[in-house]
Formats: C-alpha cells, structure tokens, sequence
C-alpha cells in the first residue's frame, strides 16, 4: 500500500485529483496518499492531513437510464490537520457538489472539439456560458430584492404600530 502523505505533498494529489486527464489509478494512488490511512512506522501521526479512519461504502450504479449516482458513506471520526490553503482546497471540493447541477447546464454547452479546431465554436460556448451566469445571477439578485423589500414593509408596518399603541403618531 502507498505511504501517507505529508503535508507539502496535499497540493500534488489535490492537484491529481482535479486534472480531468488523471487515470483511475492515478486518483485511487493520490487519495489514498491524501487519506493517509496507512500507518507508516516512520511517520508521526502530527504529519498527516487526515488521521487514520475507518470509512463504509456503497455504491449504486444508475438503471434504467436514470443518470443519478448515488453513494452512501458512513464515517464514524474524520480529524484533520490544515492549513489556510489546504484548507480552501477542501471547501472548494465540498462546494463542487452543490455546484454541480449549475456547471451540468455549462458543461452540455462545451464543445467536444479542441480550440484550434473549432475556435468559434468555442467563443460561442464563452458567451453562452457568461450569459448563463448573468441570468442566474440577476435571477438571485431579483429574489434577494424582493426579500428585502419584504423585511422593508414588514418593518415600516411595525414601526407604524408601535406608533399607533403609543399614541405617539407624526402630528402636524
């Protein structure tokens, strides 16, 4: 089995783990690495990222042309030991998953050739893909201002309460 891995080795099986060329083997060698679930004799437990742990999981694959993968893990004690930008690598991958339904809209919009081959096709994704993004943002935009406007009136209907049980009204 591979040996833990050290601290200022994390960029490099984050950095495996990312790259979309990476072989299966690869990503296994990098996690296991990143995991650090081997103890190694002449590693202190301080080194690594992720103390040992016990992990149970289940895989189901899709049927039936469903296109949902679903994993089940239990973990019992995850401890780790990061620095700021370890630990922004791991934000980063927990955000990937609750991004990934939004990145499945601008993925299906990549095209499949590279850039030298098929350049326009590949400004035409740029600026669908940045209009997607402005969509969605003033989609958000125009939901946080109707809350707002709402905890606006909410408030001002307060304050117009308060001053009508205190007798206390604007009087000319």
């Amino acid at each position: 089995p591979p040996k833990p891995l050290k601290r200022d080795g994390a960029a490099t099986a984050l950095a495996v783990l990312r790259d979309a060329r990476a072989s299966q083997e690869e990503r296994v060698q990098a996690l296991h690495s990143l995991i650090g679930a081997w103890k190694s004799q002449s590693t202190k437990s301080e080194d690594f990222l992720v103390r040992p742990f016990d992990l149970i999981g289940e895989l189901a694959l899709p049927l039936d042309g469903n296109d949902r993968l679903e994993a089940r893990l239990k973990l019992e004690r995850l401890t780790l030991s990061l620095d700021k930008p370890q630990l922004d690598d791991v934000a980063a991958l927990l955000e990937l998953s609750s991004a990934y339904p939004r990145l499945r809209k601008r993925l299906m919009l990549r095209p499949n050739q590279p850039v030298g081959v098929a350049a326009r096709d590949w400004w035409r994704y740029a600026l669908d893909a940045t209009a997607l993004e402005l969509r969605d943002a003033r989609v958000g935009l125009r939901v946080l201002r109707r809350r707002a406007r709402r905890q606006f009136l909410h408030a001002a209907e307060e304050l117009v309460r308060t001053a009508a049980l205190s007798g206390t009204g604007s009087e000319a």
